[in-house]
């Protein structure tokens, strides 16, 4: 018996920069350095300025260990690494991600990528230049504390450490010189949006061949991309290299999108041919970086609104702004309006709605609804044992949600990883797994990451 990881990332590219790389170094940077700053605060800086130094070190590993990943020459390469951590004991489902139309304000025109480039490059920058000011910092103080350490023991060891922190530090900084300078070029970055839907569809589908009974694919699908639903319907689907659809709505559409939702959509094609969806849904993650996007269907704000025109965004980088696109474009309450007119739509809303705890109640709702028979929900990314900030934590959903909860609703719940995004907050797709066999018993992880996974993924 193998498990399945419902959801997972494999995309890479060898010679342009994967934009939504970029885009996690700029969401992902500012909340592990901040995480890490306020443990620094918390300690005590000479009595604990060993700890301190394996904290900061322990974070610059994982932020290589995501960029060395992410970079990869392929994605076989990335898959490798997947079943080396998994030991070749799970079957994976990869999602595709569709870049181009992040930068589509509405199904008619072209992508509008040149007028955010310097507006995205300076925010890498400023991120990445803060970033290394505050290690540079760190390692200016930590110097000054172990020259006054007198336990020679402790100080030639945990100079070893500082040694080991000054090595990642630079090699990190090698890393953001090479994205600069190497791949961040109006060319390159153009190529990147241009290509990348194609070069995933290709390389994802060269890989199913070669694996066809451990990758099962989800293609991403934007309405706001010409022709896609029809190519979906009358030409993809019958290649049968795709097991799925993935949705990401913050990109800047509706669930409710009208070319989703017709008689003739993807939705009513889904349903006849019992093809499962998963939508990312949780109150974090990508979001379009424009400043208004047209939306035809539901939005979210302060309650369900109906719109066909333009509708206007906080602007990219303030504070809120991916919660901002999250509530209009991705609030479980459009979802619902979607399943009140096809309700045996086999969905997964990923990441149980993490970040809000709203999101979380009206989810788990929705989950014991007997009218929504395919509903289901995962838990990727779901990375911290005992939470952190807004996120409950793995052993808190355990504990709240998953432990008392009736046979119908573990059902509808699926094991998930979000790898290798989730290698900002972890260290290794090993260590992930751990967290979840630590909490859930035998008989409930094989539950979520085998019963309801091939219920899913198969029927």
């Amino acid at each position: 018996m193998k498990y399945y990881d419902c959801h997972c990332h494999i995309f890479t590219q060898k010679e342009t920069i994967n934009l939504r790389l970029l885009f996690e170094i700029i969401l992902d940077f500012p909340k592990e350095h901040e995480k890490s700053l306020h443990l620094q605060k918390s300690l005590a800086a000479k009595e604990n300025i060993f700890e301190r130094i394996a904290d900061k070190i322990q974070q610059l590993k994982r932020i290589l260990n995501f960029l060395k990943t992410g970079f990869s020459d392929s994605e076989e390469d990335i898959f490798k690494i997947m079943e080396s951590e998994y030991n070749n004991n799970f079957n994976i489902a990869p999602l595709m991600f569709d870049l181009e139309c992040v930068f589509m304000a509405d199904r008619h025109t072209p992508h509008d990528f040149s007028s955010h480039k310097d507006a995205i490059v300076s925010k890498y920058e400023q991120v990445v230049s803060e970033f290394q000011n505050s290690n540079n910092s760190f390692i200016k103080e930590a110097e000054a504390v172990l020259s006054e350490v007198k336990l020679i023991k402790s100080l030639k060891h945990n100079r070893r450490g500082l040694d080991e922190l000054k090595a990642l530090s630079q090699e990190l900084n090698t890393h953001f010189s090479s994205i600069k300078e190497d791949k961040i070029t109006d060319q390159k970055m153009l190529l990147s949006i241009k290509s990348n839907f194609d070069i995933q569809l290709n390389d994802i589908s060269a890989l199913q061949k070669k694996y066809p009974e451990t990758v099962y694919p989800f293609i991403a699908i934007d309405p706001r991309r010409e022709g896609i639903i029809d190519k979906f319907i009358n030409e993809i689907y019958d290649e049968n290299i795709f097991c799925g659809v993935k949705l990401y709505t913050p990109n800047g559409y509706s669930p409710s999108d009208i070319d989703l939702m017709k008689p003739d959509g993807l939705y009513a094609f889904c349903v006849e041919h019992d093809i499962p969806i998963t939508a990312h849904n949780s109150y974090m993650g990508f979001a379009t970086p424009l400043s208004s996007v047209v939306i035809k269907g539901y939005i979210y704000d302060n309650g369900l609104q109906l719109k066909d025109g333009p509708v206007h965004l906080k602007k990219a980088f303030s504070n809120g702004w991916v919660q901002d696109r999250a509530t209009k474009f991705n609030h479980p309450e459009i979802w619902e309006k979607v399943l009140e007119t096809y309700p045996t739509l086999k969905l997964n809303l990923a990441h149980f709605g993490n970040g809000s705890a709203e999101w979380q109640e009206k989810i788990f709702s929705m989950l014991n609804n007997p009218d929504y028979p395919n509903f289901h929900t995962d838990l990727s990314c779901w990375c911290y044992v005992k939470g952190h900030k807004s996120e409950i934590g793995l052993q808190l959903f355990y504990d709240k949600y998953y432990k008392n909860a009736s046979d119908y609703i573990k059902s509808k719940i699926l094991y998930g990883s979000d790898f290798y995004l989730d290698l900002m907050k972890i260290d290794s797709l090993s260590d992930y797994l751990k967290n979840f066999n630590n909490i859930f018993p035998v008989t409930e992880f094989t539950r979520i990451a085998y019963t309801n996974a091939k219920n899913f993924l198969f029927g």
